[in-house]
């Protein structure tokens, strides 16, 4: 199975891992570390068996590539537009910096719908790229870029210290605890709302066994307290369990907004 980094997002693959649940499901599972785009492809060659990368997944189903869907296990507010403290507003940003993790990528094509939504052109912003969120922040720290658009996860300790600000989150609703007084974009007029998801994928031709047993061994976790309790309300994310038709319906409408913003950013397959 492909992760693309090491934090809360993936958590609960490092800690089947850890805490040895896969072996106790006669599961023997190799996490390895891969750059998010290269898993599509790892997936369709047969080099990897799963990924949990919602974001390339939905960019390969928009483009034709043929990847199976298992399931969507959480979604989470994770989409946000974070610069320094002094910063104002969406229109700011015109003729300014604003970094994302990849051309691309899900912190890309989300960045550029807020920035769009919130007022700005976004052909009048640069649009400048570095590895991962943790770069992101470094970058952001630094004073080389005045704006990024990442995740909570990597936000939420600088937010704390004070040393930057978020400006809205993608959230439909807003976050509990410290986060509360954090806006949202629909707070702010801006009919704005994204939930950044994680499932599981496989090649295509995936058995039909194989479907039917992590349909039903995934459908016991998302019930227990601990998947509830100690891991989706501790991390700020929603239950978002899907598979079947509700979760091929669900595919269909994430991808017809994605397919607008692929042509906006001019990536879409033609």
């Amino acid at each position: 199975m492909a992760l693309s980094v090491r934090n809360v997002v993936f958590l609960p693959f490092y800690y089947a891992r850890d805490a040895k649940i896969f072996e106790k499901h006669g599961l023997n599972v190799e996490l390895i570390q891969m750059r998010s785009d290269l898993q599509l492809a790892g997936l369709a060659s047969g080099e990897i068996d799963y990924t949990p990368s919602a974001g390339p997944a939905v960019t390969a189903f928009a483009n034709g590539l043929p990847v199976k869907a298992l399931a969507v296990l959480y979604r989470a507010p994770l989409f946000s537009l974070v610069g320094p403290p002094a910063l104002a507003n969406v229109k700011e940003l015109e003729g300014k910096k604003v970094a994302v993790s990849r051309i691309g990528s899900e912190s890309h094509r989300y960045g550029s719908l807020m920035i769009e939504s919130g007022g700005a052109d976004p052909k009048k912003v640069q649009i400048v790229s570095f590895k991962a969120g943790g770069d992101l922040m470094i970058q952001l720290l630094g004073g080389h870029v005045p704006v990024i658009s990442t995740g909570l996860s990597e936000a939420i300790e600088q937010v704390k210290a004070g040393k930057v600000r978020v400006i809205a989150v993608s959230s439909p609703r807003p976050l509990p605890g410290e986060l509360a007084n954090v806006p949202t974009w629909r707070s702010m007029g801006i009919d704005v709302s994204i939930l950044h998801w994680r499932g599981l994928f496989a090649p295509p031709g995936v058995p039909a066994d194989t479907v039917k047993y992590w349909d039903a061994t995934l459908g016991k976790m998302v019930k227990t307290d601990s998947w509830k309790k100690g891991f989706l309300e501790k991390s700020v994310l929603e239950d978002g369990w899907l598979v079947g038709d509700a979760f091929l319906q669900a595919i269909d409408r994430e991808m017809e907004v994605d397919k607008g913003v692929f042509a906006e950013l001019g990536m879409l397959k033609k």
